[in-house]
């Protein structure tokens, strides 16, 4: 009797397992989501010792560029050529109109900051690529 109610236990544990790792949601890759204009402000004033004149300039064009960018990714109607190019469009024109606000000697230094951030995906991609 023990050993049946043994097995039985044993059973239906491996059961109630085998069901909830069936139920358990697929883990997919993180996703990579940009900080909120907010942050990516905060980030300049940090590196670029922004003033709070340039700071004023430059939320609503980190803003406007956010809303454009989920205005972009959320329409299911582009392909994937044509989302590029208008992602493209709105990082040309928003890097544009940032450079704009600051100093030269910010300009420099943001510059840099773009290049370091381009060599660093370049290493991950190729790094992800060798894996």
């Amino acid at each position: 009797m023990k050993t049946t109610f043994a097995k039985l236990i044993l059973i239906s544990g491996a059961a109630m397992g085998t069901l909830l790792f069936a139920q358990a949601p697929e883990q997919s890759a993180p996703v990579h989501k940009a900080a909120n204009p907010q942050q990516q402000l905060n980030h300049l004033t940090r590196k670029l010792a922004l003033t709070a004149d340039q700071q004023s300039q430059l939320l609503p064009i980190l803003t406007s560029r956010d809303e454009q960018v989920a205005g972009i990714n959320s329409d299911t109607t582009l392909s994937p050529k044509e989302r590029h190019a208008k992602l493209m469009a709105v990082r040309t024109d928003s890097e544009s109109r940032l450079r704009n606000v600051l100093t030269d000697t910010q300009r420099a230094a943001y510059d840099q900051m773009q290049q370091e951030a381009r060599e660093r995906a370049k290493a991950k991609k190729q790094g992800a690529v060798s894996n």
